[in-house]
């Protein structure tokens, strides 16, 4: 930070780990276990720790909207009235003469005017302000079940990450390691690769490069992605 201050952004009780920073700026994306709800072991009455893990993001700025709020299912209806009413009417040119001034006709921002708007406005969207005012409560929970999970990345409106079984002491786990990919703005989240259990991603975050099988393997950073 430009102040050189260190901050605790997330409470003291929390296991938070591997952060990753939203491409747009917004928030901070983080896992977290804060699911306990233990299995009983068979032998004694010990309890053991599973699929505690979930995604949680931090919303940097106190004016960044609820990434995941209330969605409306809300439909628009046409207006009879208007339908019925003539076009002439509807228009509020019709019957001018040709060259009567139009709102369209208002002068316009010159070139350079317009680029110092569009400066500005890249300017604002960088996301690089944190209001830490209140950070630790400005969290959201991404709506998915918590599991055993790691290697979080995120990409433009992607979360990445590897989901998989537990451990057991002298044979294998119940289920392999996957690579998945969940969609933000559909909140769907899909399997890219099965039996893989790391990756790396290039530097526009596009493509995933990946080992599985003995070999490498090169796909598209999305959903549905192809083998390269």
């Amino acid at each position: 930070m430009a102040d050189g201050l260190l901050r605790r952004i997330t409470g003291p009780l929390g296991d938070e780990n591997n952060p990753v920073w939203d491409p747009e700026g917004n928030y901070l994306f983080f896992l977290a276990a804060r699911d306990y709800a233990p299995q009983v072991s068979t032998i004694e009455w010990n309890f053991a720790g599973n699929r505690q893990v979930g995604i949680f993001a931090l919303a940097l700025r106190k004016d960044v909207p609820n990434l995941f709020g209330h969605e409306s299912d809300e439909a628009t209806v046409a207006n009879k009235k208007d339908a019925a009413t003539p076009k002439n009417e509807q228009d509020p040119d019709a019957g001018k003469p040709e060259d009567a001034p139009k709102p369209d006709d208002a002068p316009k921002p010159s070139d350079d005017e317009q680029t110092n708007d569009d400066e500005k406005k890249d300017e604002a969207s960088k996301g690089d302000r944190i209001d830490f005012e209140g950070l630790a409560e400005r969290v959201l929970r991404v709506p998915l079940a918590a599991e055993n999970r790691g290697r979080l990345e995120a990409v433009k409106g992607m979360l990445l990450f590897v989901d998989s079984g537990a451990a057991f002491y002298g044979r294998e786990s119940y289920a392999k390691p996957a690579i998945k990919i969940f969609d933000i703005k559909k909140r769907e989240a899909s399997t890219l690769v099965d039996n893989a259990s790391d990756y790396a991603l290039s530097f526009d975050g596009s493509k995933m490069l990946f080992r599985q099988a003995g070999g490498y393997w090169l796909i598209d950073a999305k959903p549905s992605a192809k083998d390269k």
